[in-house]
């Protein structure tokens, strides 16, 4: 009995010790995991953080502020830093493209004033002289039919392009008679 008893408390002494080495051994595993987590979620984070700004920056573009807000490319790693980059760059070609368009639209407005402005006048002008004067009726209309038709290929070329804005147009040169222009221009101006 004496040795079963002593088998026993040897055992359950050992048991004690198993357990007791087997809960620090569980003990420092959570605080190594933790530790883990928590560095693991700071280099998430520290990961992230360029994406986010980001992200930031790319919510706050529109046509106001195309000129001067661009990502920043500083602190940023290799495939963030690229595609940094690439933004940026696809943003220095849409403010190129507004600013064409802007400088088209004016462009565009100036080429129909004028034909606008000719009809105008040419109309005042058979409104004051016209039913009496049998030259001034005549150049007049010939002078409104010029405008109009003039009008009207400036309006065809308009939709010719906006139709086919995507594909590369071809650069047609063709002679033209520089004098007969200087004379409409002359006449015009008259």
């Amino acid at each position: 009995a004496d040795c079963s008893a002593e088998f026993i408390f040897v055992c359950l002494e050992e048991w004690e010790e198993i357990c007791h080495e087997l809960l620090s051994f569980a003990l420092w595993y959570m605080v190594i995991f933790l530790l883990a987590m928590f560095t693991f979620s700071v280099m998430v984070k520290a990961v992230l953080r360029p994406i986010d700004e980001m992200s930031e920056t790319v919510s706050r573009f529109d046509l106001k502020n195309i000129h001067k807000d661009r990502i920043n490319v500083e602190g940023s790693k290799d495939e963030l830093k690229k595609l940094a980059m690439v933004i940026n760059e696809m943003l220095d070609r849409m403010e190129q493209a507004y600013e064409a368009q802007k400088q088209f639209v004016s462009e565009a407005s100036h080429e129909l004033r004028t034909p606008i402005t000719v009809l105008q006048g040419y109309s005042s002008m058979l409104r004051r002289w016209g039913a009496e004067d049998k030259e001034v009726l005549s150049e007049s209309i010939e002078a409104i039919e010029a405008e109009a038709k003039s009008m009207q290929e400036l309006v065809e070329k308009l939709l010719f392009l906006s139709r086919h804005e995507r594909r590369k147009l071809p650069f047609a040169k063709e002679w033209f008679d520089m004098a007969e222009l200087i004379r409409e221009l002359d006449k015009e101006m008259v």
